[in-house]
């Protein structure tokens, strides 16, 4: 190992306590400065972040920060900006380990947190209800230190999320942390700060209900960055890892997504990336998508549409259960992300939707293939679509695509009406031509309507429409009377016009037409 090597910090794969980083020489991205601007400005926050986002590190480093640990904190930002007299006693609650299916399992977790508690500040634990026991908790903490509490909730709707596919457990487990997190609205003079991080924001969780102080600063431009690497963080933080990386490639990869302000990595990403070297799926993989494939199944819901969807702040911040909107829960579990804002006239946010990165769009998108067919040949097919971009050649996507309807089983088609709808085909070709990595965009928007698809590789440009046969319209002829390809020109662009027509019964291809724009 060379002395370069030796005296590189560490990367924190799979570290979130804010003192293994601290003391073990691994690389920490300075985010006190934010955690000093919410402690200055309020008192109860919300945080809505996808999975492996560093929520836990966040929490923990705001912990080790209130108890007073001055030298964890040596030369970051807050060193001279904090008052290391004061300390705070602290309520933490972690629902982020294993999975809890029953009142009695989510019971025994909190009495085991308050437990633990009691015993490490020496305090009673009064109370024969839960609710009794964390209100009596808050009281003589405060008492006992005269200071006001601290709480801090990491993960509070994983109980929620892991039984989605259960609406009776579902339902246990709203309502018992309903009831947990009531007692801070009851007891909010014996609190000085509150922070809950979660995936997804339950509407019939009455904690956002409940205190009318609660800040949601998961779409507040000042916090856009508070988890999250940004590119410049990259760049300096990890200055040692980068030697051999192409900062574009990676930034393509796994940069993206935006929380109305600068756009940020997930650091699971990029800590494995830099650690292997090989650009991978590594968020996408620690997941179950299954279940997010399964609602587009049901739903006759297209990957083109998860690709240019608009929304206003409502959608993306609330989740009902019993008023389920795929879209929504697409965007707070990290599928989707912001891609632009826009404010109309009366003030209202609204936002238009978009995959963050490559990894999110290859990987729903072999998703959707796999589920679709189980065909070994699929590789091999999606080489000839290969050779026809670099070709330039989109006679050699006809074969492929034929060949690839063909495999899908006839089972597939069974308690769902997708192969009726244009969106369904639409879907599978998006899929099939998202895994060359080429740049792709669909619903692609130009001044005379809406491409349905478009590919672009260098100096390759493909303008795709798609249509049933019982359409009336011709497809190609569509693209040239919107002159779809007029956004595309550029010099030494060259650009093909592509029709695809599709036959619900014989379930393919039936009829592929191209024309090179100009020849």
């Amino acid at each position: 190992m060379s002395l370069e090597t030796q005296s590189k910090k560490l990367l924190p794969i799979g570290i979130h306590t804010f003192e293994d980083i601290r003391i073990s020489n691994f690389v920490y991205v300075d985010k006190t400065k934010m955690i000093h601007s919410l402690w200055k400005n309020g008192r109860v926050y919300f945080l809505s972040r996808p999975r492996r986002f560093g929520k836990s590190l966040l929490i923990d480093t705001i912990d080790q920060l209130v108890r007073g640990r001055k030298e964890l904190f040596n030369e970051l930002w807050i060193e001279d900006n904090w008052d290391w007299n004061t300390v705070y006693p602290v309520v933490r609650f972690d629902f982020g380990a294993g999975v809890l299916h029953t009142k009695e399992d989510l019971d025994s977790r909190v009495e085991n947190i308050f437990e633990n508690i009691s015993r490490k500040h020496e305090v009673a634990l009064r109370g024969t209800t839960i609710r009794n026991q964390f209100l009596n908790l808050l009281i003589d903490l405060e008492q006992k230190y005269q200071q006001k509490v601290v709480v801090l909730v990491d993960e509070y709707d994983k109980p929620i999320l892991d039984n989605l596919n259960d609406e009776n457990a579902s339902a246990i487990m709203r309502n018992g942390l309903r009831d947990l997190y009531s007692v801070l609205k009851a007891q909010q003079e014996s609190l000085r700060f509150v922070l809950l991080t979660g995936v997804s924001k339950f509407a019939k969780v009455s904690i956002f209900s409940g205190l009318n102080n609660i800040q949601d600063i998961s779409l507040n431009p000042k916090y856009a960055t508070i988890c999250g690497y940004t590119h410049a963080d990259v760049k300096e933080c990890f200055l040692a890892w980068l030697d051999g990386i192409d900062l574009e490639k990676m930034k393509r990869w796994y940069n993206g997504y935006s929380f109305r302000g600068k756009k940020v990595y997930n650091p699971f990403d990029v800590l494995l990336y830099l650690e292997n070297r090989e650009f991978k799926n590594y968020w996408f993989e620690t997941g179950t998508p299954d279940f997010l494939f399964q609602l587009m199944k049901e739903n006759n819901f297209s990957l083109p549409e998860l690709e240019s969807f608009y929304s206003t702040d409502d959608l993306l911040n609330k989740f009902d259960v019993n008023n389920f909107v795929i879209e929504g829960f697409f965007f707070q579990t990290g599928y989707l992300t912001i891609k632009e804002y826009t404010e109309d006239l009366d003030g209202l946010s609204r936002f238009k939707l978009g995959f963050p990165n490559l990894e999110v769009q290859k990987s729903l998108s072999s998703l959707f293939l796999l589920k679709a067919s189980p065909s070994r040949y699929k590789y091999h097919l999606q080489q000839q679509i290969i050779k026809g971009i670099l070709e330039g050649n989109p006679a050699l996507f006809e074969a492929p695509i034929k060949q690839f309807f063909a495999s899908i089983p006839h089972n597939w088609y069974t308690k769902n009406t997708m192969d009726k709808y244009e969106g369904y085909w639409s879907s599978l070709i998006y899929a099939m031509l998202a895994m060359t990595g080429a740049e792709l965009q669909a619903e692609d928007a130009t001044n005379q309507g809406r491409v349905d698809l478009s590919l672009h590789y260098q100096q390759h440009s493909f303008v795709i429409e798609f249509k049933m046969n019982t359409h009336p319209k011709d497809p190609i002829e569509q693209i040239k009377e919107n002159n779809y390809a007029q956004k595309f020109m550029r010099p030494n662009q060259r650009i093909w016009l592509v029709g695809m027509t599709f036959d619900k019964d014989e379930r393919n291809l039936v009829k592929f037409q191209w024309e090179e724009l100009g020849a």
